[in-house]
């Protein structure tokens, strides 16, 4: 009994030994000082094992059992972006101040996710088809899906901002999100569920003119509050439903003329669902387009 006790704790103490709070310090020095700090996470000996950068031990890699910290150390409050050559293991990401761009494959933290601090900005690629992260995210700061595809389901807590753009991909936040949801112009999100920008009277979606929610599957939006404008990506309408059961139960807010389609001939956009008090508001002009019904 004795040997298997020394055993376990030997092999406790051996992975205690591999895990590590590991900062991103560009120049070795101090953690995050200077303007910039881009580099290539699996090649650049950019992590430190010291949040000064003073007397800590570089590395290039990180593994499952790391924590892992962006503008960490000295208040650094600067952009940049961090190349992640191929997929990098994290236990957790923490982007403390700043704001931090990934590119290049995803940052694989399933164990205890991603943290936002407010003030702090995490963004997942620059237009193209790369750049992510797995697990969870709490976002009280500013969260960005800048890509031209791909589908991301983290589920996402905190009341920070979030904001989707790009080209055309499938989002779902889930129903924790409390925080406001952007759109922005020549975007095209697909809502793979109910809560896809949250399910919460008070976390707002915005739909710019030129963006479209495109409602899937059996999905609608649960009552979020949603102000829309324009005609959508190449007229598809603001929102547009060509699915089963689509619905919006929150407040509809017309920030000018708006195109609301729905191409399912068998199926009717319900405006308010069984929420009695929402409606319709706005000074412009709703216009219903498609085969299918709406009430």
């Amino acid at each position: 009994m004795r040997t298997r006790l020394l055993t376990a704790l030997a092999l406790f103490a051996g992975w205690s030994s591999l895990a590590a709070n590991l900062y991103w310090d560009a120049n070795g020095t101090d953690a995050n000082t200077g303007t910039t700090a881009p580099g290539t996470w699996g090649t650049d000996t950019f992590w430190n094992d010291s949040s000064t950068g003073t007397g800590g031990t570089l590395t290039a890699t990180t593994t499952s059992a790391d924590d892992l910290f962006f503008s960490s150390g000295t208040n650094y409050t600067g952009t940049f972006t961090v190349t992640l050559n191929g997929n990098q293991n994290g236990r957790s990401l923490t982007v403390e101040e700043g704001s931090v761009t990934l590119v290049g494959g995803a940052a694989n933290v399933p164990t205890s996710g991603t943290t936002i601090n407010a003030g702090a900005t995490l963004q997942v690629g620059d237009g193209g088809t790369t750049g992510s992260v797995s697990g969870s995210i709490v976002n009280n700061g500013t969260y960005v899906v800048n890509r031209s595809s791909g589908t991301f389901s983290n589920a996402v807590t905190g009341s920070g901002d979030l904001i989707l753009t790009g080209g055309s991909f499938s989002f779902n936040a889930g129903s924790g999100f409390a925080g406001t949801s952007t759109i922005k112009s020549g975007t095209r999100v697909t809502a793979t569920n109910t809560a896809s920008f949250g399910q919460n009277l008070n976390a707002p979606l915005t739909v710019e003119s030129g963006a479209t929610v495109v409602m899937t599957g059996s999905a609608g939006i649960y009552l979020t509050p949603v102000t829309i404008s324009g005609t959508g990506v190449g007229g598809l309408g603001a929102i547009y439903g060509n699915v089963s059961n689509p619905f919006l139960t929150g407040v509809v807010i017309l920030d000018g003329d708006a195109l609301v389609r729905n191409d399912n001939s068998g199926e009717t956009i319900f405006f308010n669902g069984d929420v009695s008090d929402v409606g319709l508001t706005g000074a412009g002009t709703l216009t219903l387009m498609g085969a299918g019904g709406f009430t």
